[in-house]
């Protein structure tokens, strides 16, 4: 019963949330544009009646924006609202609400006084444009507005490009950069011509501008919301937080009339061209050298027609000869009507978007004939029919291609934006478009395959075998980029790139042989490296290959009798008997070097065994440098002592001393290659100690169960050390009974020693905490008080990630 009533609270509480969380999920968006600040956006919040919208910033382009399903109304400029509202297939609904004024934003400070438009070409002030989009065009507007007083881009192009040229153009990128931009400077401009609401926000941000409002005039534009619903404000309200937040309502300029919209708009799509190509690019190829598109369409169309019959004399008597007269039947259909849609008017939007449909129609069959003609076209007409893959394939590139074309019945390849009519330009994909490129590039994809384990199969050493393969490749990562947007590709004209390159295509494959024409054999003599030549029964020479030129002892003749004939084959051992030598030379410089080798690993070990002695007595050196008083003390007693206990204990205290040299050494050695000691190594030499202290009746035992394992060699040396100083003192204090503790941990280890007698412990570690060895980082010396007896107890950590490191050698 307690489960059912947790699980009751918990589905109560799960359906309470989602019920709260509803209006918000299902809240449409009204997009500001928040390239001009926010302050439109915020008063916007605060409207009461557009509380069940969520109000959010965008400074995208507004035809993308209104293609989105979540957007109930954008931000838009008058001019804009008026073309999309007579396009319409929905009804539209505009709310305007502040006006926008292009003034100049002059920057305070400077010696000139400007005025109007004029002025930026009379003084040599720096002038800056922005480049998003919408505000480019319309500064561009303004400024040829100003000079000439007419409606087009003449004016003002000339002046900027004028400007451009004296090194006062500055283009401001903080919203949109541009694509052609590495021509752009980015210092602060003298005079900017932006917005008269971006100025003034600049102002009150405390840059150093003010608003200039030409004489000679300017342009001034309405800009409010445009929705797809009517909307319940209260335009009083509106207006006065507009004008707290800094927004005017009044004209002051020139505005646009309705019957001017068309002609405005042609302008501003023109603006984007002449900024690149006639303002700061006028001697660019494409600028100098504009040909219209019917003139390149009509070109490449005569070029297909004389490219494509010279293909078919290539493949006489083959079925790719059909293919290929197929390709160019539809390549001219294409190019025909792609020329002369260019020239229809732009009202004719059907008709414009059947023919972008059938883009996908002419690709499909395209594709189509390529794999027919990389499968079959090297096979004689009529042997055989198409394989049922490729008939599948066919199949299904003509039926996604009809589902492209019948779109406009049910939307499964793309959808467009309510209350605008159908445009190739604004779209949304849907599976249909994805399932289309999904097929032609995977069988793009297989034909890359298909035509690379062909050419491994065909063993051709000839660099034309990979061509068609690389340009395939090319062609499919230009059709990506192309598809993405990038404007390297789509300043291209896809057609006729699509078409070039099959073309191109096609020849190399008929070049390389993967495609087999009725040029066979005379490709053969005329491109084969071989000395090869077929004559007939007179002897005379029929076919004679372009190879080398052979002297008669640098060549070896083979005759091989044919119908009609002979062929002969002319080797040329020449070659051969220069890679012997070469081979030879090789072989004398590969023993040089492996005697070479050899001295010089010979050396190499000497040096090592000589480093390895040398660092050995170095250690040696070290300890006797220590102990040398000791020992010269004990040597000189011993040159004039006599048979005794004095003797015994000096013979004693030698012996003592030549067991912790040698076993040092001996623990030195083991952890001089790899940095490491192992434990058991430590216990032996400890045992050995004792062993020594014996004979005085000294009991000594070490006590390490769990310690095993691997130590730095570093810390052993040290535990050995401080082992030996303390038995020392043990001894000296007539110690009789030693206990020895060695705990070893992952970041540390520690070794606790204790003795019967502890009154001299103290001073021994006073005396220890002097030595060098035992102040170093991360070791710690100090005793511990057990009640009956003072330990003393020599500590050391090391970090995690040194402990896989070699250490340092001791000493």
């Amino acid at each position: 019963m307690r489960k059912e009533w947790i699980f009751g609270r918990m589905a109560f509480c799960i359906a309470l949330l989602l019920f709260l969380l509803s209006p918000l999920a299902m809240a449409m968006d009204i997009v500001y544009d928040g390239r001009l600040g926010d302050g439109y956006g915020k008063v916007l919040s605060m409207e009461e009646g557009l509380s069940s919208f969520h109000v959010r910033k965008n400074s995208s382009y507004v035809l993308e924006i209104m293609n989105q399903d979540d957007v109930a109304a954008v931000e838009t400029y008058d001019f804009q609202a008026r073309s999309l509202m007579t396009n319409r297939i929905m009804p539209l609904y505009w709310y305007p609400h502040y006006t926008v004024t292009m003034v100049l934003a002059v920057a305070d400070g400077i010696p000139y006084e400007v005025k109007d438009w004029k002025d930026l070409t009379v003084y040599p002030l720096t002038v800056g444009i922005p480049v998003d989009t919408v505000t480019r065009d319309l500064s561009m507007m303004s400024f040829s507005y100003g000079l000439s007083g007419e409606m087009d881009l003449s004016a003002g192009v000339e002046a900027l490009k004028k400007i451009h040229q004296e090194g006062r153009l500055r283009l401001d990128a903080r919203y949109a950069p541009g694509y052609y931009l590495q021509t752009s400077r980015r210092e602060e401009a003298d005079v900017y011509i932006v917005p008269d609401v971006e100025a003034r926000r600049w102002v009150w941000e405390g840059r150093p501008f003010h608003l200039v409002y030409p004489k000679r005039g300017t342009l001034s534009f309405k800009k409010g919301l445009l929705s797809r619903e009517p909307l319940l404000l209260n335009e009083k309200q509106i207006e006065s937080r507009l004008w707290q937040e800094g927004y005017s309502q009044s004209y002051h300029g020139r505005t646009i009339r309705y019957e001017e919209t068309a002609g405005f708009l042609k302008e501003m799509d023109d603006a984007g061209y002449y900024l690149k190509f006639k303002i700061l690019a006028p001697y660019s190829l494409y600028a100098l050298v504009s040909i219209p598109n019917h003139i390149l369409y009509f070109s490449m169309l005569f070029l297909t027609i004389i490219w494509g019959r010279r293909l078919r004399r290539r493949m006489k008597g083959t079925e790719g000869e059909w293919i290929i007269l197929f390709m160019v039947i539809l390549c001219f259909f294409w190019l025909f009507f792609r020329s002369i849609i260019a020239a229809l008017p732009v009202e004719m939007i059907t008709i414009r978007r059947y023919n972008w449909y059938s883009y996908y129609v002419y690709m499909a069959l395209l594709t189509t004939l390529i794999l027919c003609l990389a499968v079959t076209g090297s096979r004689g007409r009529g042997q055989g029919s198409w394989p049922l893959w490729l008939k599948g394939t066919a199949l299904l590139n003509v039926s996604l291609a009809l589902v492209i074309m019948t779109n406009d019945f049910h939307g499964a390849a793309f959808s467009f934006p309510e209350g605008l009519p159908s445009a190739p330009d604004i779209h949304i994909y849907r599976w249909g478009y994805y399932a289309l490129s999904a097929a032609y590039a995977g069988e793009l994809l297989v034909l890359v395959f298909y035509l690379i384990r062909r050419a491994v199969k065909n063993h051709v050493g000839n660099i034309k075998i990979f061509l068609p393969v690389a340009e395939l490749i090319l062609y499919l990562l230009y059709v990506a980029a192309y598809a993405l947007g990038m404007k390297v590709a789509v300043a291209t004209d896809f057609t006729l790139i699509t078409i070039f390159s099959f073309f191109l295509w096609i020849e190399w494959m008929i070049d390389s042989h993967m495609i087999e024409g009725n040029g066979s054999y005379e490709d053969f003599f005329n491109y084969s490296s071989l000395a090869l030549a077929i004559t007939d029964s007179r002897g005379r020479t029929l076919y004679h290959s372009v190879g080398p030129r052979m002297r008669k002892e640098d060549c070896e003749v083979k005759i091989l009798p044919v119908q009609g004939g002979t062929a002969l084959w002319y080797r040329n051992v020449k070659e051969i008997r220069e890679k012997r030598r070469q081979m030879g030379l090789v072989n004398q410089a590969l023993r040089r070097t492996a005697d070479m080798l050899e001295k010089e690993g010979a050396l190499r070990r000497s040096y090592i065994r000589l480093a390895a002695e040398w660092k050995i007595y170095r250690e040696l050196e070290t300890i006797v440098k220590r102990k040398s008083r000791l020992i010269l003390r004990h040597a000189s007693f011993l040159q004039h002592a006599r048979p005794g206990n004095e003797a015994d204990e000096a013979v004693f205290r030698l012996n003592v001393l030549a067991c912790y040299v040698k076993r040092r050494c001996i623990l030195f050695l083991k952890g001089a290659e790899g940095g490491k000691v192992d434990c058991r190594d430590f216990q032996m030499a400890a045992e050995e100690l004792f062993r020594y202290l014996s004979p005085r009746g000294i009991r000594a035992v070490l006590h390490s169960e769990g310690a095993v394992g691997i130590l730095p060699a570093s810390s052993v040396l040290t535990f050995y050390d401080f082992l030996e100083e303390y038995l020392e003192g043990a001894v000296l204090a007539g110690a009789v009974h030693i206990s020895c503790h060695l705990d070893v941990h992952p970041h540390g280890s520690r070794l606790s020693l204790m003795a019967g007698e502890s009154y001299w412990v103290e001073s021994f570690m006073k005396d220890m905490e002097r030595d060098s060895r035992f102040t170093k980082d991360g070791i710690s010396i100090g005793t511990r008080d057990l009640g009956y007896s003072l330990c003393a107890e020599i500590c050391i950590t090391y970090p995690e990630e040194k402990t896989g490191r070699k250490e340092k050698d001791h000493g």
